[in-house]
């Protein structure tokens, strides 16, 4: 879909938007190394190989660099489950194994960014915290609430498809991702609290023994 669009912007628009893209990269690099509080315009610029004035031609602030950075994961993480977990979806197991390592990649690679998602999700601007039913959202933050509740819609499908082949204990398909999404942010932070690096691949395979037990039926030994 983006290079159809593409497709349709005249060439100045294109290097704009690729130069947008390079800065968002950089932005993404310096916050994980850095923190966000930490990492400044400046080496951001650095870092794409930009003047600290062209930056401001893209983006307002760091703030707006930091939503489009959480964005851009948000749909990562939406690209990798159509890509990954999609096409098992008819074997429940294996989706659901898809799902766990799709879920560790990204929790790895970008907890800190998933965690102050939340906040980005329900504040008009970083800092401003709100009820989230009272919350004004800007056209970007409401995006990035959108994108992150289609990864709970498409997750919400692999236990739709498990209780239909009948695999699961007598959980709906909320309680299960509900289970599912809590142990797997408590390992995350049971690790973290004990200094313990999970690969992705251990990470994975600590989950899908914990899943089995919890809410798959006895006759489910697909792992």
């Amino acid at each position: 879909m983006t290079n159809g669009i593409e497709k349709q912007l005249t060439r100045r628009q294109r290097e704009r938007l690729a130069h947008m893209n390079e800065v968002l990269e950089a932005a993404e690099e310096c916050f994980l190394q850095k923190g966000y509080r930490d990492a400044t315009i400046e080496d951001i610029a650095r870092k794409a190989d930009f003047a600290v004035g062209s930056i401001y031609t893209f983006y307002k602030n760091k703030e707006e660099l930091l939503c489009h950075v959480v964005l851009r994961i948000a749909n990562k993480q939406i690209d990798d489950f159509n890509e990954c977990v999609m096409p098992l979806l008819e074997n429940p197991i294996a989706a659901l194994e898809a799902l766990t390592k799709v879920w560790c990649e990204h929790a790895i690679k970008y907890g800190d960014f998933l965690r102050m998602s939340y906040a980005v999700r329900h504040v008009d601007s970083i800092g401003t915290m709100t009820k989230p039913s009272e919350a004004k959202l800007s056209p970007l933050n409401k995006e990035i609430r959108e994108a992150f509740s289609e990864f709970r819609t498409k997750e919400l499908s692999v236990f739709e498809k498990a209780i239909e082949k009948k695999l699961t204990c007598d959980l709906s398909a909320d309680e299960l991702s509900i289970v599912f999404e809590g142990v797997a942010h408590n390992y995350m932070i049971k690790c973290m609290l004990r200094k313990i690096e999970p690969t992705v691949k251990s990470a994975t395979a600590d989950l899908l023994k914990i899943y089995k037990t919890l809410f798959l039926r006895n006759k489910c030994d697909g792992f």
